[in-house]
């Protein structure tokens, strides 16, 4: 849902410009990643597994994973600096 609202967000803003074939091309962009997704769904919930039991994954990939999680949780309950951060960069976008 996040992702959802993020995106509202940018087509409202660049339609709100009058950029209206960037919003169009947005727009069409996802419909397309909209189908990719729903292959990745289609493969995790409809389909038969290939093979059963659990997939042995190696230590950098854990660990990598691990990093991603911390990352994602961190910015969850503290995202005051990447806000900020956002934001200067946004203001030097559309001054």
């Amino acid at each position: 849902m996040v992702g959802f609202w993020a995106k509202l967000y940018v087509f409202w803003a660049v339609i709100e410009q009058g950029m209206y074939a960037l919003a169009f091309l947005g727009a069409l962009l996802t419909v397309v990643a909209l189908y990719y997704y729903l292959v990745v769904a289609r493969y995790m919930y409809i389909d038969a597994p290939v093979r059963a039991g659990a997939i042995q994954a190696p230590a950098s990939l854990t660990l990598a994973i691990a990093l991603c999680l911390v990352g994602v949780i961190g910015m969850g309950v503290y995202p005051g600096p990447w806000v900020d951060g956002v934001l200067r960069v946004g203001a030097t976008l559309f001054p």
